[in-house]
């Protein structure tokens, strides 16, 4: 990340790229090819968790991280892949929200044509959010929580 005179940041990234919740199914994604670490040996132990569930334990540490990189590259290929792209150019006072945590995004490079940009960003906490959500449903007849939604709180 570029440091900012006023804000200045130094950020990197140790996480698995996959994570599952409590069900086995995929509650996040880790995906930010700028910020993220050389591959450690907490991440080698994850991998070797996993490519043991699918009996393709490699036989040595090179051909850990060789099936790793494999891998890497295959998502890497999925993500930048165009076919799985929607691009959506806001305009003048829209928003967009999501989740961060499951949910791939980025922004492309455009031309302000004279004008400017006026980006803004913001964090909310899940728990907060899962929590008004609970209560509003509550409010409204719903007393079920659809499971999918909040899935990012493992």
């Amino acid at each position: 990340m570029k440091n900012d005179v006023e804000t200045p940041s130094d950020m990197s990234i140790s996480r698995p790229h996959i994570q599952l919740d409590r069900y086995g199914e995929v509650a996040t994604v880790n995906w930010n090819t700028h910020h993220q670490e050389p591959v450690m040996l907490d991440d080698l132990v994850f991998i070797i968790s996993f490519i043991s569930i699918v009996s393709l334990y490699p036989h040595s540490l090179q051909d850990l991280l060789d099936s790793y990189y494999k891998a890497f590259l295959y998502m890497s290929r999925k993500i930048e892949s165009s076919k799985y792209h929607l691009e959506h150019c806001l305009l003048p006072g829209q928003i967009i929200a999501f989740n961060n945590r499951r949910f791939l995004h980025s922004r492309n490079s455009f031309q302000l044509n004279g004008g400017f940009r006026n980006f803004h960003t913001t964090y909310v906490n899940i728990d907060y959010l899962r929590s008004q959500f609970l209560v509003l449903g509550k409010a409204l007849g719903f007393n079920e929580s659809p499971k999918n939604i909040f899935m990012s709180t493992l």
